[in-house]
């Protein structure tokens, strides 16, 4: 299964402001994708366009969950702390600065502070308040 391109449909529903449906066709590429699921490196992929989209449709509780599917990813595709800065990017959303800072501080030391460029700036300014 080609993950990138069974997200197409989700993305480009995304782009016409549809994010349920584009959320049902994501939640439904998670189901058909073989476990284990960290095997195919895409996977990872349709965590953070569950993120994303639960973000959009002010769904916090579900972005945190879909997070947290990152963790299993982490020593194949977390390089630059990816898993880690979507973590704490929801937490942070959530109002949850203590796991956000945590896990900012982490994402920053993986990626050398390059995760948090054409980020939101609070993101970063939260590893400076303590």
């Amino acid at each position: 299964m080609d993950v990138m391109e069974a997200l197409q449909p989700a993305g480009a529903l995304y782009k016409q402001g549809e994010y349920a449906a584009a959320l049902q066709i994501v939640r439904n590429l998670w189901e058909k994708i073989p476990d284990p699921k960290t095997q195919d490196g895409n996977a990872y992929n349709v965590i953070e366009y569950a993120v994303a989209l639960c973000i959009k449709l002010n769904d916090l509780d579900s972005a945190w969950l879909w997070a947290n599917k990152s963790f299993p990813f982490g020593e194949k595709t977390h390089v630059m702390g990816e898993g880690e800065f979507l973590i704490g990017k929801v937490a942070f959303l959530r109002g949850d600065m203590d796991a956000a800072r945590e896990n900012f501080a982490v994402a920053h030391k993986k990626s050398g502070g390059r995760i948090f460029k054409g980020e939101d700036p609070k993101y970063k300014a939260l590893l400076k308040k303590k």
